[in-house]
């Protein structure tokens, strides 16, 4: 009894000791600001100014892998010693931190953190508890389901509204919009669209391996067959996203998927097939709870785009066309058009959720108009880094030919697609 009492102590000190460690890699890595620090929790870089650390600038792939083993090490004993999902996933966060707090604190990339300062902070602390958190959410969901979920369920809600909203409010080309910490949207696309995404692909791929092997009596092709569909489903699952990727990229994923399912393959357990079914269940749980509101919110996301550039910004182009009809030139701005009755009001993009305006957290967006005599630029904001323009058609005179213009600017054009963007 003494020995199992001291355990899950160890591991979530285990725990707190990587929370300090991330600070301090944090501190010692990160970027200043022309040497400015006027906070306490602004990053000093003091570890870069030891010859040691120094050195490792010019070899900082090694950097991030001697400054990552203390960090990995420590989750390997909170794992060992606890069972607790919440220590284990502060140790996963802070291993992702660390690596990520390595990557940009050696790297070229370094120029990015002593630019952004504080921005570049947030923006790899979130990402790093994105991805943290996703490469445990199995084991979370399988907290949620335990005898007494209520907390976890509630503690969920905010968690699904709070990734919902970063991937339909964060913009690359609008600084006011909220969580948009950066000059463009570095969480929700490499945090959420990209690194959880590849995650859940790799979970739901372990999910369908082990789900065969369960439903197989004993081994054999089928078994076999199973664990290679669910070795190679992450990778059909980052293709359909991301068509155009490296053949290292294809190879780490595969690889990847075939070490992680080598290792939750092994277990003690007497009746394997119903372990494997219970481990699955899981992993499939947990990427579920992690994919919902990234799809969730790109299909927001989606909505706003095709509402403001199909809709909204159609309704001021016609209003437009009908005042220069009439006034034979365009209005020195939008405002004009609602005191000359071509609309009853200005309408707004879409961007985000409206109760974020109603609260006065956020400034409502608007179109941006600029009057260039015969003609005019209409633009407006989306999510991820889309900025879309409209120029209206070229006016004629009377003494020029048709066929000596570009058929785009006869009719008009946009400089976005139809659709929102794919993210590359």
């Amino acid at each position: 009894m003494p020995r199992r009492s001291r355990a899950p102590a160890l591991g979530w000190t285990f725990a707190l000791l990587l929370v300090a460690y991330t600070g301090c890699i944090h501190h010692g890595l990160g970027g200043t600001e022309m040497g400015l620090i006027t906070k306490p929790w602004q990053p000093t870089g003091f570890l870069r100014e030891t010859e040691w650390v120094d050195a490792l600038l010019e070899h900082w792939r090694l950097g991030i892998f001697i400054f990552s083993v203390p960090a990995a090490f420590g989750l390997l004993i909170i794992c060992i010693t606890t069972r607790s999902a919440v220590a284990r996933t502060i140790g996963s966060c802070s291993l992702t931190c660390v690596a990520l707090m390595a990557f940009y604190g050696l790297s070229p990339a370094l120029r990015i953190w002593e630019f952004f300062h504080w921005r570049a902070s947030i923006v790899i602390l979130v990402t790093g508890l994105a991805l943290g958190s996703t490469l445990t959410a199995p084991l979370l969901a399988e907290r949620a389901f335990s005898p007494r979920p209520r907390a976890w369920a509630l503690l969920y809600i905010p968690v699904f509204v709070a990734v919902t909203s970063i991937i339909r409010n964060a913009t690359g080309t609008d600084g006011t919009l909220f969580l948009n910490f950066s000059p463009w949207p570095a969480i929700p696309v490499i945090g959420l669209e990209i690194g959880a995404f590849a995650i859940c692909g790799v979970l739901f791929g372990l999910a369908l391996g082990l789900a065969g092997a369960g439903l197989t009596p004993k081994w054999g092709w089928g078994r076999s067959i199973a664990f290679i569909l669910g070795t190679i489903f992450p990778l059909l699952w980052f293709k359909s996203r991301f068509s155009q990727t490296s053949p290292a990229i294809d190879l780490s994923i595969i690889a990847t998927g075939a070490a992680s399912m080598f290792l939750l393959a092994l277990t003690r357990a007497p009746d394997r097939q119903q372990e494997y079914i219970r481990r699955a269940a899981f992993l499939f749980l947990g990427a579920l709870f992690v994919i919902a509101p990234l799809f969730l919110g790109r299909a927001l996301a989606d909505g706003d785009y095709a509402t403001t550039r199909h809709i909204r910004a159609q309704a001021i182009i016609d209003a437009l066309a009908g005042f220069y009809s009439d006034e034979d030139a365009y209005p020195e701005n939008l405002k004009e058009l609602t005191e000359g009755d071509y609309l009853e009001s200005l309408p707004a993009p879409r961007i985000g959720f409206d109760f974020y305006y109603a609260i006065g957290w956020l400034k409502e967006p608007e179109f941006e108009y600029r009057n260039l005599g015969p003609s005019y630029v209409l633009e407006f904001s989306s999510t991820a880094w889309v900025m879309c323009s409209y120029n209206p058609p070229w006016v004629l005179d009377e003494d020029e030919d048709p066929e000596d213009f570009d058929p785009d600017d006869l009719t008009g054009a946009w400089n976005c697609p139809d659709d929102r963007p794919d993210l590359w």
